[in-house]
């Protein structure tokens, strides 16, 4: 792509600030002007005592899936994680794989199609599995906990992060007010789009339904739909770059 094929767009971010630095220089890169407006806060668990008991109990598991950067960096700050060096480890997709080996770790598998949960859980229903550890965060779909225990897999969860609401404040409303070319919003968490439906002004909502949404699967794309957005191309996945050739394909 070249790093002027966005020039005049503006690019909504709505990942918090922990989860988003990837994806902010990509937009730079190619000539964007990113808008960071978080749709979610993250903050570690109140009970860390807690965490910490649930998470050494899930990297006795034989298998540990992680479903996001964020769990790994949360996870990482806890006296447990000291035994994730004789784990193995599955990843719902690039980033957390990714986040995974920066942590030092080499036992790493993660789906190579479909970047979510439903992608690893199909590479995951090849193996021959009792139990598997969830290393992740109270909220959102919940779809891996949900199926690996329709299969009889015995989950041993650790909840070691929060998803919060975010706190907007004037700043935020004045950049996504300043939007005065093509905009696109890259949409990858269907619990930050709806965060952000509730908490926006109506004036600042609508502003926002002006940007055309990319999103990173089809059942964001509906969701988008459903909320009036005018939906571009779906990305190939969740990555920076996959979110931005498909904003490449809308801005051509």
């Amino acid at each position: 792509m070249p790093h002027d094929a966005l020039k005049g767009w503006y690019v909504i971010l709505l990942r918090p600030a922990l989860t988003r630095g990837a994806l902010l220089r990509a937009v730079k890169r190619h000539g964007a002007r990113p808008i960071p407006l978080p749709g979610l806060r993250l903050a570690a668990t109140e009970d860390t005592d807690a965490a910490n008991r649930s998470l050494e109990q899930a990297l006795r598991a034989p298998l540990v899936a992680v479903t996001s950067p964020a769990a790994v960096h949360f996870a990482r700050q806890l006296p447990a994680w000291r035994h994730a060096t004789s784990t193995r480890f599955a990843a719902v997709g690039s980033g957390s794989a990714q986040a995974l080996r920066r942590a030092g770790l080499t036992e790493v598998i993660a789906p190579e199609d479909r970047q979510d949960s439903e992608g690893l859980l199909a590479l995951l229903q090849e193996m021959s599995l009792s139990s598997v550890g969830l290393v992740t965060a109270p909220g959102g779909r919940d779809r891996l906990a949900t199926v690996l225990g329709e299969r009889g897999v015995s989950v041993r969860r650790a909840d070691v992060y929060r998803r919060l609401p975010p706190r907007l404040d004037s700043r935020h409303l004045r950049a996504l007010a300043a939007a005065d070319g093509p905009t696109a919003l890259l949409h990858s968490s269907a619990e930050a789009l709806a965060n952000l439906h509730d908490a926006l002004p109506a004036s600042a909502w609508r502003q926002l339904l002006r940007a055309q949404v990319i999103p990173s699967s089809e059942r964001l794309a509906a969701q988008a739909r459903e909320l009036g957005f005018r939906v571009g191309p779906t990305a190939a996945s969740a990555t920076p770059r996959d979110l931005l050739a498909a904003l490449e394909r809308a801005a051509s």
